[in-house]
């Protein structure tokens, strides 16, 4: 089990070194986006049986083309249980006004019953309909376990599954003089 705790560690450390890697300024221009998200949540555990879940979530992300970025996301699901995952992401331009988004990167998943740490992948799809102004579509998958190992929950992995639907505001374009 300690093991296992140090790779969710080292998955997380990874992420935030390479995030705070794409904050290195550069010449070409980044925007900041944020967005609120509303979808559903589906976890796979026996302690969530029920099945899906809504949820309302948050991303905060840098987004330039062919770059590797930070990508920060808050989850907040219906049964007062919430996600944090930091990672990062590569947006990659598909047409003139579209970003597809892969991102990675550690997870923590916590509330009524504990606290689940792992890591998460994902990809969203970003469609600006005005300089300042987008629609993203995102799903998430991330990989628990659950950091107590004395407890009968520790013996099986969660997995979540998210779906969101989000619109999002977007910085002004700046680049370094």
């Amino acid at each position: 089990m300690v093991a296992r705790q140090f790779h969710c560690a080292g998955l997380v450390w990874i992420a935030l070194c390479a995030g705070a890697l794409g904050l290195v300024p550069e010449r070409a221009t980044a925007q900041v986006a944020v967005s609120v998200e509303g979808g559903m949540a589906f976890p796979d555990h026996r302690e969530f049986s029920d099945g899906s879940r809504a949820a309302l979530g948050f991303r905060f992300a840098s987004l330039k083309p062919r770059a590797i970025r930070p990508d920060v996301a808050l989850l907040f699901v219906s049964n007062l249980t919430g996600a944090l995952d930091l990672g990062i992401a590569a947006p990659l331009p598909l047409w003139q006004q579209t970003l597809i988004l892969p991102h990675a990167g550690g997870s923590l998943y916590g509330g009524q019953g504990g606290v689940f740490t792992g890591w998460n992948v994902g990809l969203g799809l970003l469609v600006r309909a005005a300089p300042r102004f987008g629609v993203r579509v995102d799903t998430s998958f991330r990989m628990l376990e659950y950091t107590n190992s004395n407890d009968a929950m520790a013996a099986e992995p969660l997995r979540l599954w998210s779906v969101t639907l989000g619109l999002v505001t977007l910085g002004s374009e700046s680049s370094p003089d």
